[in-house]
């Protein structure tokens, strides 16, 4: 009773999940392109086009719901910047927490003291998966199964998730240049240490594709375990960098929050082509 009771659950979850972020795009949408339509034709933007053409262009096409060039562009560049803000205030509360500093290292002395080396290998051949040939590997065949079963925007959003995680990750690690654990390391790591690259792009990538397994399937036996295995992997991934000493757990930590919100954004971009598609064949 227990297993179809988390089945329901998980069904009921995502349904309601997926159904609102349609809702909100759909609603959204609509209305915003009811406005900029009004607010183009009123007496004060007339004569603004007339005064700035350059520039009125410019700014209306910020708000134009309907080109991706346009509000999903400057969306997209939002999104960035909130990452940067989060990823900014995540770390300077990760590095002014001498607790947490004291939890890392304390994690880190103590794998590495009862770490055990078949143990280890395994976990190593586990954490490649989120190595950048292993996650370009997996892309290049999801994008050439998307173009087999023409699902472009599934193909858009997915490459939307990789891009975006990889980029604030890396601009993480330039620009804190915190050190990963020092002589405890289970093998060489040569980039810098937060947030960590394996926990973000795990999180935003590989959460997207769970994501949209559990779209696609009707099972409720096999949403169950597509579910229980997208958070198996997601904190094994994290796990694993934590285990090897190659990251700290505020490292992880750091790279799932910004992944997260990577992984909400993509949901949010396949919602919106797919509602641009809806509203192209009514018309």
């Amino acid at each position: 009773m227990r297993y179809f009771s988390l089945c329901k659950d998980t069904k009921v979850f995502f349904f309601y999940f997926h159904t609102m972020v349609r809702l909100f795009i759909k609603r959204g949408y609509s209305g915003w392109v009811a406005w900029l339509l009004s607010f183009t034709r009123s007496e004060r933007a007339v004569l603004w086009e007339r005064k700035y053409p350059k520039i009125f262009r410019f700014v209306i096409l910020r708000f134009d719901p309907q080109h991706f060039r346009g509000l999903p562009l400057s969306f997209l560049l939002v999104g960035f910047l909130l990452n940067a803000f989060i990823l900014s205030n995540v770390a300077e509360e990760l590095l002014e927490l001498s607790r947490l500093s004291v939890i890392d290292k304390a994690l880190a002395n103590y794998f590495f003291t009862h770490r055990n080396e078949q143990v280890a290998h395994g976990v190593y051949f586990f954490t490649q998966v989120g190595s950048f040939p292993s996650v370009a590997s997996v892309m290049l065949i999801f994008a050439g199964l998307m173009l087999w079963k023409k699902r472009y925007h599934a193909l858009i959003s997915s490459f939307a998730a990789l891009l975006a995680s990889t980029l604030t990750a890396y601009a993480g690690k330039w620009y804190y240049q915190l050190p990963r654990p020092q002589g405890l390391a289970w093998y060489d790591e040569f980039s810098y240490s937060f947030p960590s690259g394996h926990a973000t792009v795990s999180m935003a990538f590989y959460g997207f594709l769970f994501y949209l397994l559990l779209m696609y399937v009707n099972s409720a036996r096999m949403r169950y375990f597509i579910f229980c295995l997208s958070i198996i992997f997601i904190l094994g991934m994290g796990f694993s960098r934590i285990y090897l000493c190659v990251h700290y757990l505020s490292d992880v930590l750091g790279g799932f929050a910004i992944g997260f919100v990577w992984l909400i954004f993509s949901i949010a971009i396949l919602s919106w082509l797919d509602f641009r598609k809806e509203i192209a064949i009514k018309n």
